[in-house]
């Protein structure tokens, strides 16, 4: 997982407005192993990816990985 992958799983949590503990329900894991993917000391899983797809969408996941690059590219289209 890169951290533009992190960021990405971090900023769809947020953007939704959801807890670690609510996202871990909704996407079947524990409170702790999200808190552990979003400091960068476990990888999102195959399994736990599918999941995570599954519950928030690919268009909006893609929508937060193209605001998060354009941000860090700075390309805000002055």
């Amino acid at each position: 997982m890169t951290q533009s992958d992190t960021v990405t799983f971090r900023n769809v949590r947020t953007l939704n407005g959801l807890t670690q503990a609510e996202m871990a329900h909704r996407i079947g894991v524990s409170r702790q192993l999200i808190g552990l993917i979003e400091n960068e000391h476990r990888n999102l899983t195959p399994r736990i990816e599918q999941r995570f797809i599954r519950e928030f969408g690919a268009d909006q996941i893609e929508y937060v990985q193209g605001v998060g690059d354009t941000i860090r590219n700075g390309d805000y289209g002055t």
